[in-house]
C-alpha cells in the first residue's frame, strides 16, 4: 500500500497551476489504484462474509459453508465504484493487472486466511478482525481515490471550458 499512499500524497496538492498533461496522468494512475482497491475491497469483503458464515455454523459443519458459497458471493461483496466502468478506458488495462496479482499486497490477509484453520472459532473470530481492519483500511484509501480522480476530473473540465487547454489537447 505504499504505493498509494505516496500517489495519494503526491495527488493532494492538484489545483488549477498544475499542467493538464500532469492532472491527466494522475487521473490515470488514480484510476488504476481506484481500480485495484476496489478489487481487494470486493475480496475482502467475501472473506469476511464467509468467515462470519462460519463462525455461526458448528465447527464440524464446514461442508455446509462451502455449499453456501454461491449465496455468500453475492451477498457479501460490496463491489467497486466509478473505475470499474467497463467504458472507462483508462481502468481496463488495470483490471487486467489485476488478474496478474498485482494487488496481492493490498490482501496480506486473505494469503493468511488461506494457512488458517478455518475449523477453530478461535482462528476466526481474529481472522474476522483481521480482515476488517485491512478491509477498513483499503476502504479509506479507495474512498480517496475516489474522490481525487472526480477532483481531478472537475480541473480539467475547468481547464477545457475556460479556454486554458484545448480539447483536443488529451490526444497529445
Amino acid at each position: 500500500m505504499e504505493y498509494v499512499d505516496q500517489l495519494l500524497h503526491t495527488t493532494s496538492a492538484s489545483g488549477a497551476d498544475i499542467p493538464a498533461r500532469r492532472i491527466r496522468a494522475w487521473r490515470d494512475e488514480l484510476a488504476h489504484v481506484a481500480v485495484l482497491l476496489s478489487y481487494a475491497r470486493h475480496v475482502l469483503s467475501v472473506d469476511i462474509g464467509v468467515m462470519r458464515r462460519a463462525a455461526e455454523r458448528a465447527v464440524d459443519n464446514l461442508q455446509s459453508v462451502v455449499e453456501d458459497l454461491p449465496e455468500l458471493l453475492a451477498a457479501a461483496s460490496i463491489g467497486g465504484g466509478w473505475s470499474l466502468s467497463p467504458d472507462a478506458a483508462t481502468t481496463m488495462t488495470p483490471a487486467g493487472q489485476v488478474l496478474e496479482g498485482e494487488a496481492d499486497g493490498l490482501l496480506a490477509v486473505h494469503g493468511e486466511l488461506a494457512r488458517s484453520d478455518i475449523g477453530s472459532i478461535d482462528d476466526i473470530g481474529g481472522l474476522i478482525r483481521e480482515l476488517e481492519t485491512q478491509l477498513s483500511l483499503v476502504t479509506e484509501r479507495w474512498e480517496l481515490a475516489e474522490a481525487r480522480v472526480r477532483k481531478l476530473q472537475a480541473l480539467l473540465v475547468n481547464m477545457y471550458k475556460s479556454g486554458e487547454v484545448a480539447v483536443d489537447d488529451w490526444l497529445r
